[in-house]
């Protein structure tokens, strides 16, 4: 019984930990449809994932997006977007494109500083939307008065279930 509990507590925690895997890693697209695009879907319910397709229109180079192409709609046109809510569920607005959303490294966001002094020059770290975003093991973090940059986490025990 305490196995059974355990296995599901560490199913849980680690599916939490993790975005939907990248549909075009799955497809093989032949030789008149070489290219896998993720493309939007109209749906009933949510949450609603776009799907890969198969398509003669490769993905534009260089690519917005950390992962694959842009999002594309039915008319097989690159989804324009202004924020995250101009986006299919499983992605995200980065560019003005909609894009695969990648797993979230392991830790957390160290926590902000508070300073009471004036700082005449802060100078803020790259700049990011997302985890893959940062290089290494460096996370998307928000700072106070810099946005989101890329940060070393805080790395607790529990965090490689």
């Amino acid at each position: 019984m305490y196995l059974f509990i355990f296995q599901a507590l560490c199913f849980a925690v680690s599916t939490a930990k993790a975005a939907w895997p990248y549909p075009c890693d799955s497809v093989r697209c032949h030789s008149k449809l070489p290219f896998c695009r993720i493309q939007r879907v109209d749906c009933f319910t949510s949450p609603c994932y776009p799907v890969a397709v198969c398509t003669n229109s490769p993905p534009p180079v260089p690519s917005v997006c950390s992962v694959g192409g842009p999002v594309i709609n039915a008319n097989m046109n690159q989804i324009k977007c202004s924020s995250d809510a101009n986006c299919p569920d499983g992605t995200y607005c980065t560019g003005g494109s909609c894009c695969w959303t990648n797993p979230e490294k392991p830790g957390s966001c160290p926590r902000q500083k508070r300073s009471y002094r004036k700082i005449r020059v802060k100078r803020c770290g790259r700049p990011c939307s997302i985890d893959s975003d940062c290089s290494g093991n460096q996370k998307c973090c928000l700072s106070g008065g810099c946005g989101h940059i890329c940060r070393s986490p805080v790395i607790e025990q529990n965090d490689f279930f």
